[in-house]
């Protein structure tokens, strides 16, 4: 029997890719507290390293169509509120392009506003680390959001199994 489980990497939209960026991967590694940073993405990674660094004296603004847009209606407002009190700005659109300015980044929204900022985190998701599996040579059936699993983790191919990120689940 084989067991896949792979993980998952965080998903780098591809209009951020040219530039100096940091995920949930690299955040920790930090030395320097930037004197200002975009976030983007308003999931729960993004909202966390948002209120973190802002409470560490970083001017934080977040760039998403929502915040926590998976949650309730009552839990977003209080997070609304919370980033209100505490100087956390919202642009509710989406990174449209990047470019490095010097030694900054300047970003570019869907509805054109721009932003330049010391420091660029990316909370854009998670995908499924199987590009390199090549599970279409063991026939295992798979697509862009994971592998395909039954309720007991078992594959299409009877002696192969995957669990965890790989399977496209829910991420955390």
């Amino acid at each position: 029997r084989i067991v896949l489980c792979t993980g998952a990497s965080p998903r780098v939209p591809t209009a951020l890719q040219g530039v100096p960026h940091s995920t949930y991967e690299d955040i920790f590694s930090n030395k320097v507290l930037p004197e200002t940073m975009a976030v983007v993405g308003g999931g729960p990674i993004g909202v966390e390293i948002a209120q973190a660094y802002q409470r560490l004296g970083c001017q934080v603004t977040v760039i998403a169509s929502e915040l926590l847009p998976k949650e309730d209606s009552d839990g977003r407002q209080v997070i609304v509120n919370v980033f209100l009190r505490e100087g956390i700005r919202h642009v509710a659109a989406r990174a449209a392009s990047a470019e490095k300015q010097g030694e900054k980044i300047k970003l570019t929204m869907t509805g054109g506003e721009e932003l330049v900022v010391d420091k660029l985190f990316v909370a854009a998701g998670r995908v499924p680390r199987t590009k390199e599996l090549n599970l279409d040579a063991a026939g295992v059936s798979h697509s862009s959001k994971g592998i395909q699993v039954d309720d007991t983790l078992r594959t299409n191919v009877h002696h192969i199994y995957a669990a965890g990120d790989c399977i496209g689940s829910q991420q955390f």
